[in-house]
């Protein structure tokens, strides 16, 4: 929802990041996913069923042993790459992409089912069916990622909500401790390699990731994640508004339901962000999300016309004399959240506060009477 600066600091996190994974030793073999890696392709070598399409003549499914050479090929690129994966920029994803599609179709790596061989009796049979990207996945040590490496850079990055709907937080708590949800970007079921990725990692609430699921999300001919480079504008490209006549017909009655909200793109926005934009309308239902905050919205509007200056310089001389904070945090206290766009995930609703506060014209600054 809104892109965040990919400045030398968080770059500097990502690489410290990598070091925690290593274990701060120069020796990628050192690394317990490594080691994972290296068992999985011993393992694998060693011969798996793969399901086919028949049936014998009782109705059984037929398999048959599936040459590992391609996919042992994929496993020692992650292993041989592993130290280059966990801080590689959004940036040079799709080259990444292209190098392991060489080796296994990204939409057949979601589709490889394994059957363990074993040999009873002479007779050879299928036992402990798997999916192979999720073998990867657990070999590259992602739930320990989520549970005790990341929530330290979630924390550093000041991220607390959602980055697809910002109407939720992405914690939750699990046996009393911290847990955040996250998202992959790519998908780890297509992109298995990318699962423990820094930039790949997007913390989001339960009801986001799943709706996203495995879809890969576009703009353009890269991929939308929440980073982008310093040198890029930091242009809001979707925002909220209270639509006009719903306004007009608020301030005449006084009712709630009177306000309607809309999750819009810019009038101007390239067939690329428009599909961008239809893609967060799919799968994280804005609209109809938001609809239930109208009461967030009605409060807006009644401190838009109900401070004056006034009662805002006094609030500033009481609040200044007390804290020595800046505007900036008067206004949030005013405003019960956040008002400088970079710190739209620190708390839900964020984003909608802000922009219906800008289409409003509130500033509460301090004024001169």
């Amino acid at each position: 929802m809104k892109r965040i600066a990919l400045t030398p600091e968080i770059d500097n996190w990502a690489h410290q990041f990598q070091a925690d994974m290593l274990y701060k030793t120069p020796h990628i073999e050192s690394s317990i996913a490594c080691k994972n890696l290296k068992e999985l392709i011993s393992e694998i070598s060693k011969g798996w069923l793969v399901p086919l399409d028949i049936t014998d003549k009782n109705g059984n499914l037929q398999y048959a042993q599936r040459n590992p050479t391609e996919l042992t090929a994929y496993i020692k690129k992650i292993k041989d790459e592993y130290k280059t994966l966990l801080a590689i920029h959004p940036s040079n994803f799709i080259g990444k992409i292209r190098e392991f599609e060489r080796l296994i179709d990204t939409n057949e790596v979601c589709m490889i089912e394994l059957n363990q061989i074993q040999n009873a009796n002479g007779v050879i049979k299928p036992s402990k069916k798997k999916f192979f990207h999720e073998l990867l996945v657990q070999a590259m040590r992602y739930d320990y990622v989520q549970s005790k490496v990341f929530p330290k850079y979630i924390r550093l990055l000041g991220i607390k909500t959602c980055v697809y709907c910002n109407s939720q937080y992405a914690v939750t708590t699990k046996s009393g401790e911290s847990l955040y949800q996250l998202d992959h970007c790519l998908p780890k079921s297509r992109y298995p390699y990318f699962s423990t990725s820094f930039f790949n990692l997007q913390p989001c609430c339960g009801s986001c990731n799943l709706r996203k699921s495995a879809n890969d999300m576009l703009y353009g001919n890269s991929f939308a994640t929440i980073w982008r480079e310093n040198n890029e504008p930091d242009i809001d490209y979707f925002s909220f508004l209270l639509k006009d006549f719903s306004l007009i017909n608020y301030l005449l009655s006084h009712k709630k339901d009177d306000l309607e909200i809309e999750f819009t793109v810019e009038d101007d926005a390239s067939a690329d962000l428009n599909s961008l934009y239809r893609d967060y309308q799919e799968y994280f239902k804005i609209d109809s999300l938001y609809a239930e905050h109208k009461d967030v919205a009605e409060e807006i509007v009644w401190k838009k016309y109900v401070y004056s200056n006034a009662y805002l310089k006094s609030l500033h001389s009481a609040f200044m004399a007390w804290t020595k904070k800046y505007d900036s945090e008067l206004s949030r206290l005013i405003m019960g959240n956040y008002m400088n766009k970079d710190e739209v995930y620190k708390r839900p609703l964020s984003k909608l506060v802000q922009d219906i506060a800008k289409q409003l014209h509130i500033n509460f600054e301090q004024k001169d009477e």
